[in-house]
């Protein structure tokens, strides 16, 4: 008895609990039926996993032997002891009200989950004292609506509680009703009752006692496989309370009736989805859903041959299966039925279908094989297999429906019964490529590459001809004609002959793969590439991938009894309900194999007892429409986290960025497992702009952001365009920086008034100094105007000039005295005139200038020539020049270079060039030079001085800007081929104005 007592607790306390089942090969990604298998490779921390959970925000939680898991549609996160966790081998989950997510593993101690961290609560060292003494492992765990948390041991008389009352601190004895019994199993519904079940002694399992709702029902129990039990409950939301015991199902009623049903192998779990149904997953055996909970209706089987340890749908109407050994899996379209090869399929590649009455649906394969399946019915249908043409390796690629007949293809055309019988056979015409049935007469058309049949109901060809392309589909038409689609648009039917409807519809110019006409006349053209078309009377109406299509490459159609309209891609399926021809609009909703179809490569539909057929490479599967109410689900949204530079910033509360220094990264995730890669998120950033952005990223950024307060807002999107209910919401404030605060502000305003009091001083200040030196340089301007004018008419030359006249008037020479005095009163008439004015024309300047030297050619004995070249094109200008500007430089020439000289000839000679921008002006003697002329003033001191050099740099000085950087004057000493001074030349340079010419 003891052996036998011990032998039970190890299996209860390790093969039970632990389920060290057998491992099995490795499964691909999508299992044949629509699941699609998570394996370790792919995050899972473990091929054993014990419990699939969702928590109220949506995330999945998996519960393995080497750790927890947390997945949220992009990557699985795991967790473990070194993260916080008292166990890696964990069993049991739960969230109370608060949100808080409690786990207890192996040892029996608890964690909760909470702000994304693991937290240990005070009495998990009495928890570890009371299970290492005899409660060998913790069993339950159940939470009530004070958040309170109720735990049992594998055999005990008495359970535990932890209340946040006392910071879950102390362990408090609840020893429940029926204390004589060992206590296997408590459960605590809504309303905190306890509801137990017990066994009347250690040794003894065939009679059990539980109090359900404070009533005591007792339970014989059934005998077992090898006496082997492993105890799960379901206490269902009808009231009813599921129990298992080894391979027996019990349901226990309130009232004490109850029932039991047994199952091919030990129950390892008992779960209960949103329609009420209750999953039993058994040993190595799948797992059975038992509709609105009833044992002794009809049960349908899932995952075949696998260790289920529990089931799971989840917010989106999906279902998750958790294995022992082989993972998870993933089943996105629970309504979705399947047939592969693995179910008897002849091979797994659809090429064709048709419905044949109103119970039977036929398929075509290649190698002339057809399956034909009785479509009327709940989840499973007999099917039936026939190769027809033994040895013919082509495939039927057209199924036309004649009554009960049913017309098909294999180099020439065949008839079969509705048993797939041989009627008659028809050849040769080659293999046909498609064909379809009038709605008028029954009669039919069909073709191949290069010919056009017309066929009597009874399959014999009744005319052919040659056409000339090649057709890739047909379709009747209620007139009795029929549409033919072709590699290069749209034909129609005019008794015996086709036509183009290019000039008709030149929009339909590309291959069609498909055509269909629904019961308002309009007309469905699937295009190879090009999307659908609608021909409604004269109206061509386009939807493409933007307007919801699955792809634009449409190959199949079909039209429901809703007249919702079916359309198959190569990536996956589309339902077009509510079209309106007048407007064009229409709801698109779209599957694919996220969504539970065997394959996105749809090769034909065909709509039948109620369902959609699918046809694929993969298999046929088929489903209720009305079922199909997936697609409106709303993806929650969460900020999942928030960047400011290297710094994690909290979501709570309104925190402060400082202005411009990092950008603000916020970090999305939104929930919706059927199809995450395809989920979008709309947001706003209120403060900035009040329009919405769609993006597919996870991550929005924000910098330079002017400061304010500014609270963000995001929506998740599915793909069918539903959003969330509620936004994710994340508000922030960015600081002013500190040249926006008052006190720098008002240093500011100070500083700027203090720089423009000293702005306008030093301007003004500038400015009375700038009319100072104005009205000084002009006054010396004046100034040496009047030098200039004594230093050129000194009272020396007047003398002179005085005496020479009166030499003339007594030699009786009154002629040459007439002649010098009217040369002189009109040089100081000229000099007296220029005197008034700053410049002068270049005209009045050569005028000054040949009086003067006439007037010096009379007064000297010496006689000396004078020569005066100027540039034609000066003469033909406006230009203006200081006035006697190149007098004392002639003069200086006359008196100190000619004078002193006493043998051979003496001149001046003063050139005039423009070269660029500038007046050059050349002075040339050959007098004794410079040198000599030096001596000559030194042995003659009192002799005539000239200041006319000096003064005239010093006018240039005042009135020329110089810009150029040029030399104004440049004065050369001449000499011979001996080097004996030959004279002096005197280069000035003065800038025009372009107003000059």
């Amino acid at each position: 008895m003891c052996c036998r007592f011990l032998s039970r607790v190890f299996f209860f306390s390790v093969l039970l609990n632990l389920f060290p089942f057998l491992p099995v090969r490795a499964q691909p990604l999508v299992v044949p039926g629509g699941f699609h298998h998570i394996a370790v490779k792919d995050g899972l921390p473990s091929s054993e996993v014990y419990k699939i959970f969702q928590d109220s925000k949506g995330y999945i939680w998996m519960l393995t032997d080497a750790g927890v898991c947390r997945y949220n549609g992009y990557v699985y996160s795991s967790f473990t002891s070194q993260d916080g966790l008292t166990d890696n081998t964990v069993f049991r989950i739960a969230e109370d009200n608060t949100g808080r997510i409690w786990l207890q593993g192996f040892s029996g101690a608890l964690n909760y989950y909470e702000d994304g961290a693991f937290h240990q609560v005070p009495a998990d060292d009495s928890l570890r004292k009371v299970y290492l003494q005899g409660q060998r492992t913790g069993y339950c765990m159940a939470l009530d609506r004070y958040n309170g948390v109720t735990i049992g041991g594998l055999y005990t008389r008495q359970c535990y509680r932890v209340s946040p009352a006392d910071g879950y601190t102390h362990l408090q004895i609840d020893s429940g009703e029926g204390p004589r019994w060992v206590r296997r199993k408590t459960w605590v519904n809504e309303e905190g009752n306890i509801i137990s079940y017990a066994c009347d002694s250690f040794l003894v399992e065939d009679r059990g006692v539980f109090y359900l709702n404070h009533k005591r029902i007792l339970v014989n129990f059934e005998p077992t496989i090898d006496n082997t039990t492993n105890n799960r409950i379901c206490y269902s939301s009808k009231g009813l309370l599921y129990y298992s015991f080894g391979e027996w199902l019990y349901c226990i009623h309130p009232d004490g009736n109850v029932g039991k049903v047994r199952m091919s192998s030990m129950i390892t779990g008992i779960d209960e989805d949103k329609e009420g149904n209750i999953w039993v997953s058994l040993d190595r055996n799948g797992t059975f859903r038992f509709g609105n909970g009833d044992l002794s209706g009809k049960r349908t089987c899932y995952l075949p041959g696998k260790t289920v340890s529990s089931v799971l749908e989840d917010n989106e109407g999906a279902f998750w299966f958790s294995t022992v050994g082989q993972g998870v899996f993933y089943l996105p379209e629970i309504n979705f039925h399947y047939l592969t090869r693995q179910e008897g399929l002849p091979g797994n590649a659809v090429l064709s279908s048709c419905a044949l009455g109103a119970d039977k649906v036929v398929f075509g394969f290649p190698e002339t094989e057809l399956v034909m399946i009785r479509s009327c019915g709940n989840d499973s249908f007999p099917f039936k297999s026939r190769r027809i043409a033994p040895g013919n390796y082509l495939g039927y690629e057209v199924l036309l429906p004649m009554h009960d007949s049913i017309l098909v293809n294999d180099s020439g055309m065949r008839v079969l019964d509705s048993d797939l019988n041989t009627v008659s056979f028809h050849r040769p015409y080659g293999h046909c490529k498609g064909g379809a049935i009038s709605p008028v007469d029954g009669s039919a058309v069909m073709f191949s590459h290069s010919m056009l049949f017309w066929v009597q109901r009874t399959g014999a060809v009744d005319f052919s001809m040659l056409v000339p392309l090649r057709f890739t589909c047909v379709c009747g038409s209620k007139d009795g004609t029929f549409w033919f689609g072709s590699l290069q648009g749209l034909w129609r039917s005019r008794g015996r002959s086709v036509y183009p409807m290019t000039d008709s519809v030149p929009e339909i110019n590309m291959r069609i793969d498909k055509l269909q006409e629904d019961k308002a006349g309009n007309l469905w053209i699937a295009t190879r590439g090009e999307g659908l078309f609608v021909l409604s009377g004269r109206k061509v109406i386009h939807f493409t991938e933007e307007s919801g299509l699955a792809s634009n490459s449409c190959r199949t159609l079909c039209v429901d009894s809703m007249q919702n309209v079916w359309v198959g891609t190569n990536r996956g399926l589309t339902r077009i309900s509510g079209f309106d021809p007048v407007t064009g609009h229409a709801v698109l909703r779209s599957f694919n194999s996220t969504n539970g179809l065997l394959s996105d490569e749809v090769t034909s539909l065909v709509f039948n007892c109620g369902k959609i057929w699918i046809g694929s490479y993969e298999g046929i599967c088929w489903v209720d429409p009305d079922l199909l109410d997936g697609g409106n689900y709303s993806p929650p949204v969460y900020i999942k986290k928030i960047l400011y530079g290297d710094s994690s910033i909290s979501v709570k509360g309104i925190p402060e960025f400082a202005f411009g220094e990092n950008a603000v990264r916020i970090f999305l995730e939104g929930l919706y497992f059927r199809d995450t890669k395809h989920l979008q998120y709309e947001y706003r950033l209120s403060g900035v702009d009040d329009d919405w952005i769609v993006t597919s990223n996870t991550e929005i950024s924000f910098s330079g952001l002017a400061p304010g307060e500014y609270t963000l807002q995001v929506y998740a999107v599915s793909p069918n365009n539903v959003v969330s209910k509620t936004p994710a919401v994340f508000s922030f404030r960015v600081l002013p920086p500190y040249w926006m605060k008052w006190w720098f502000i008002t240093f500011e305003v100070l500083l700027l008034a203090a720089v423009i009091y000293f702005v306008v001083s030093y301007r003004l200040k500038k400015q009375r100094q700038r009319e100072q030196e104005k009205n000084e340089t002009e006054k010396r301007i004046a100034e040496l105007r009047l030098i200039a004018l004594r230093s050129q008419m000194n009272p020396h030359f007047i003398f002179n000039a005085i005496n020479s006249i009166q030499h003339f008037v007594l030699q009786n020479d009154s002629e040459q005295a007439y002649t010098y005095l009217s040369k002189f009163s009109r040089l100081i008439r000229l000099v007296l005139d220029q005197s008034q004015s700053e410049k002068i024309t270049l005209a009045q300047e050569l005028s000054i200038l040949r009086l003067y030297v006439e007037l010096e050619q009379l007064r000297f004995e010496r006689p000396f020539e004078f020569f005066l070249d100027v540039d034609p094109v000066l003469l033909d200008s406006n230009i203006c020049i200081q006035g006697m500007l190149v007098q004392p430089f002639v003069e200086n020439a006359i008196w100190h270079g000619l004078i002193p000289k006493k043998e051979g000839n003496a001149y001046v000679k003063v050139v005039f060039r423009k070269e660029n921008s500038f007046l050059c002006i050349s002075i040339e003697d050959n007098g004794v030079g410079r040198s000599q002329s030096t001596k000559a003033g030194e042995e003659n001191v009192g002799r005539k001085k000239s200041y006319g050099m000096m003064i005239t740099r010093e006018r240039l000085s005042l009135s020329e800007k110089n810009p150029s950087g040029q030399p104004r004057f440049i004065i050369t000493d001449l000499v011979d081929e001996n080097g004996k001074p030959a004279g002096t030349r005197v280069e000035i340079r003065v800038e025009l104005d372009e107003d000059d010419f």
